[in-house]
């Protein structure tokens, strides 16, 4: 408040805490099910130790199952 003033303080207060960004600590399920909800992703490969799972949308589907 005393650098940026209350009103900068309060909009940052109302705005609350950022999403969370996917990155490599959560789940592969919860991994998978952000990433088949984006539109711009119509394959999704995973590869490690020796397996690998690969994911695609066809063109009639709307969400990965």
């Amino acid at each position: 408040r005393v650098y940026a003033g209350a009103d900068a303080v309060d909009a940052l207060t109302a705005a609350g805490a950022p999403k969370p960004q996917l990155d490599g600590k959560q789940s592969l399920l919860h991994l998978i099910e952000q990433l088949s909800k984006k539109k711009d992703c119509n394959h999704i490969y995973i590869s490690r130790d020796g397996v690998s799972l690969t994911l695609g949308k066809s063109a009639n589907s709307a969400k990965l199952v």
